[in-house]
């Protein structure tokens, strides 16, 4: 007869032995899912520590390019940003991201002015695939996709991580996804700098990685000064360009600027004075302009027309005049407004001044200033639109 053996429980050691097996089953479950949390937990850390890092250099080195101003697409490292005397860069950034690549931008033209910008790693000799192969990334959808939650981490929209394989494919992402680019879409004129770039290797592909955007949509510093004092042709400003034109003792300056078509300037001359002549050209007769001022004495408001008088833009009187900034819009209206802020020995307060051009002649070059006296200072013109 089979006798059940038991132990001092009461429990035969077959039911001992299947108690044991579910516990077993139970506590492995929970240490493979806690598992699973950590490392989960791991890696969204890990994406928001490479976002901050390449939010920050990207950060700099708009600021730094815009300071060096320079005139082609050129290449900056971190630690000569670092260094800078304008300390675009606390003294505790490392200059490495998350892998152990160093840091690098490359701020590129397209049709003679900046297009995009684009700060990247560089892996010298280290092993970027330990680093990824630590948080389980082994195949390249996942290291994309590691990319799409990073690029989620950004505050700004117009932000994008690429994923650049084999030097050719370039990913584009965004926090729900990616699209491919070119090269052209990326780097503008200068699409070759894509086969110079540094690479490392994972799964069997070479890749490189970096933060990018377009010039006007980076939403850091959007305004870019041009200095046009010295120029002998005509320049475009882009939208959010800013133009400079210093002069001296000069009766007449010419801004060197080429009129995009819909296009809307902010200028401001130091001088407080002058008229604007468009296309280098006097035009008899061809302005028209209404004078309205704000009496500051009795608040009364007062304007005098003025028509067929004039032979360009006015751009104000010398006399009592506190601050001037006009306003020209280059389309088929073709108007300049001034706003002018006048000094109390003015009887006016505030002067508004809109002139029109009344010939049909097309706006190629926004023309020169000229003056009744010599005078010196400069000239701002921004383009808005």
């Amino acid at each position: 007869m089979f006798t059940r053996i038991k132990n001092n429980k009461g429990f035969s050691l077959i039911e001992t032995a299947l108690v044991l097996l579910v516990v077993s089953a139970s506590i492995f479950a929970f240490v493979s899912i806690n598992n699973l949390q950590v490392q989960k937990t791991a890696l969204e850390n890990y994406s928001k520590d490479i976002a901050s890092t390449y939010q920050t250099f990207f950060d700099a080195f708009i600021k730094y390019v815009q300071k060096e101003n320079p005139t082609t697409s050129t290449t900056y490292t971190c630690t000569t940003i670092k260094a800078d005397p304008g300390r675009f860069l606390p003294d505790s950034f490392p200059c490495t991201d998350s892998f152990g690549q160093s840091l690098k931008g490359q701020v590129s033209f397209k049709n003679g002015v900046i297009y995009s910008y684009f700060v990247y790693g560089d892996p010298g000799g280290v092993n970027v695939s330990n680093y990824l192969n630590a948080f389980n990334i082994k195949i390249p959808v996942q290291l994309v996709n590691f990319f799409i939650q990073a690029t989620g981490n950004l505050s700004d929209i117009n932000k994008k991580f690429l994923v650049i394989q084999n030097k050719t494919t370039i990913y584009q992402t965004t926090p729900t996804g990616y699209a491919t680019a070119s090269a052209f879409d990326i780097f503008g004129d200068d699409n070759t700098f894509i086969s110079s770039l540094p690479i490392f290797n994972f799964a069997g592909q070479n890749y490189t990685i970096g933060l990018w955007s377009l010039y006007g949509a980076s939403g850091v510093y959007t305004l870019r000064r041009v200095n046009l004092t010295n120029a002998t042709s005509d320049y475009m400003l882009q939208v959010g360009e800013e133009a400079i034109i210093n002069f001296t003792n000069a009766t007449s300056v010419p801004l060197r600027i080429a009129v995009a078509p819909d296009a809307f300037y902010e200028l401001y001359c130091s001088a407080g004075a002058g008229v604007l002549y468009p296309n280098n050209s006097l035009y008899t007769r061809a302005f028209r302009w209404v004078d309205w001022g704000v009496n500051y004495r009795d608040g009364n408001i007062n304007g005098v027309l003025q028509g067929g008088h004039v032979d360009g833009f006015s751009l104000g009187n010398a006399s009592g005049t506190g601050f001037i900034v006009s306003y020209i819009d280059t389309r088929n209206y073709k108007t300049l407004t001034l706003h002018a802020h006048v000094h109390p020995t003015s009887p006016y307060s505030i002067r508004v001044v809109p002139s029109h051009w009344i010939n049909p002649t097309t706006w190629t070059s926004l023309g020169y200033i000229g003056f009744s006296n010599p005078l010196s200072g400069y000239i701002l013109v921004k383009r808005l639109v």
